[in-house]
């Protein structure tokens, strides 16, 4: 008997906080409802909102997320981006000096989704090393196509790789 009432008492509790997710955190609008009933299976309502894009940003990181099992319409797909797209755009941001190079507009568009450049700047490594990097920020939700993986792994490899041993011109592998 106390482990029906201790079971009745943890699935009742679940429900009650399931039914908090009801997207009133979120902006009115077309798409609101989707939102809430896709992203917040997972996802905590804050992430979502803390993530800011355009429209061809929140496509990818959908994208990433079909890629990881969530099943939409293509009808659910378009609506979910448009709001997303609409009421949570990227902030304006002032442009750090990166150097110029194939890759310099994806590491802008899609690190500073999460960072200033600054912290970008700060880092170093091997081509390996930011693969690892690239793929960790894809576990935390980078919305980028594995073509654009590529491109951000190459320019990140090539611009800031591992400090050169002392009285050598060549990077020094990391450890």
């Amino acid at each position: 008997m106390k482990i029906f009432f201790f079971l009745s008492t943890l699935a009742l509790t679940a429900a009650l906080a399931l039914s908090g997710q009801d997207g009133t955190d979120l902006p009115s609008g077309e798409g609101k409802d989707l939102v809430t009933d896709f992203c917040a299976g997972c996802h905590d309502l804050a992430r979502v909102t803390a993530y800011k894009g355009t429209e061809e940003d929140w496509g990818s990181l959908v994208y990433t997320m079909r890629s990881r099992g969530l099943d939409l319409t293509p009808e659910q797909n378009d609506q979910i981006v448009a709001y997303l797209a609409k009421n949570f755009p990227p902030a304006k941001k002032a442009v750090a000096p990166l150097p110029e190079g194939e890759g310099k507009d994806l590491v802008m568009e899609r690190c500073t989704g999460c960072h200033d450049l600054a912290r970008v700047e700060d880092h170093s490594g091997t081509k390996s090393d930011w693969e690892g990097v690239v793929q960790y920020m894809i576990s935390l939700g980078l919305a980028a196509k594995p073509e654009q993986d590529a491109r951000i792994v190459a320019y990140l490899a090539k611009n800031f790789p591992p400090p050169a041993k002392e009285g050598s011109k060549s990077p020094t592998p990391n450890k």
